[in-house]
C-alpha cells in the first residue's frame, strides 16, 4: 500500500515535470516563430519594388491611369519645381536646419555636382557655419525671381538672396543666376518615394552673381 502511494506521488511529480517542460519548449517555439516572421517582413519591405502609377488625360478628356514602374520621369513643371527647391536647399541658411539642407543637398546631387556642393559651401560668403559661428542670429533667405528651361533637362534660374545679420535689420540683397542640368534617378525603394517623389537628381550646376541687377 505505501510502496503504491509512494510510485504515485513519483509518477504525478515526473507528469507535472514533463508538462512543465513541454509547455516551456511550446512557449519558445513560439517566441522564435514571431521573431523569425518579423524578420521576414523587415526584410520583404525594405527590398520591396515600388511601382509607380501615372495619370493622364486621353483626347476625350478620361483620365488614363499607366503603371510606369521605376521608368517614371517628372515632367517639365515638376522638373522647374524641383529645380527651384534644390536651389533654395543649397543657397538658403537659418540656424535651425542648416545641417539638414547641406545634408538633404548632398543626398539630392549625384557625380560632379556633389563636388559643386562643397565647394559651394566652402566659400566664406556661402559656408554655413562659418556665418553662423561669427554670428548665431544671421539668416539669408531665398527669393525666385524666374525660371526657364534653356535645354534639356537644363534649367536658368534667377534669383536674389537676401541676408540680415540680426531680426529686423536692414538687409543685405544680391541677385544670382544658376544653370542647373538635371538627370532621372528613379526609385528602388519605399523610402526613395517619400524623399525624393519626382525620381531626380543634380548633375550639375553652375552660380554666378548678376551684378547689374
Amino acid at each position: 500500500m505505501e510502496e503504491a502511494a509512494v510510485r504515485a506521488y513519483y509518477e504525478r511529480g515526473s507528469k507535472q515535470a514533463v508538462d512543465g517542460n513541454r509547455w516551456r519548449v511550446t512557449a519558445i517555439g513560439a517566441l522564435l516563430t514571431v521573431m523569425m516572421l518579423s524578420a521576414g517582413i523587415v526584410v520583404m519591405a525594405s527590398r520591396q519594388d515600388i511601382y509607380v502609377m501615372q495619370v493622364s488625360k486621353d483626347a476625350s478628356g478620361q483620365l488614363q491611369v499607366g503603371g510606369v514602374a521605376s521608368k517614371f520621369e517628372a515632367d517639365e513643371e515638376a522638373q522647374m519645381a524641383w529645380a527651384l527647391n534644390y536651389a533654395q536647399t543649397l543657397t538658403e541658411i537659418t540656424p535651425a536646419i542648416w545641417r539638414r539642407n547641406v545634408d538633404r543637398t548632398m543626398s539630392l546631387s549625384v557625380g560632379i555636382s556633389q563636388d559643386q556642393v562643397r565647394a559651394y559651401l566652402q566659400q566664406p560668403t556661402s559656408n554655413p557655419a562659418g556665418l553662423l559661428s561669427k554670428n548665431e542670429l544671421y539668416v539669408r533667405e531665398f527669393k525666385r525671381k524666374s525660371i526657364n528651361k534653356i535645354a534639356n533637362n537644363t534649367y536658368l534660374i534667377r534669383y536674389e538672396l537676401i541676408s540680415r545679420i540680426v531680426p529686423n535689420a536692414q538687409p543685405e540683397k544680391k541677385s544670382y543666376s544658376m544653370s542647373i542640368s538635371l538627370t532621372n534617378i528613379g526609385h528602388k525603394t519605399r523610402d526613395d518615394v517619400f524623399k525624393n517623389p519626382e525620381g531626380l537628381a543634380a548633375l550639375n550646376f553652375s552660380i554666378s552673381e548678376d551684378k547689374g541687377n
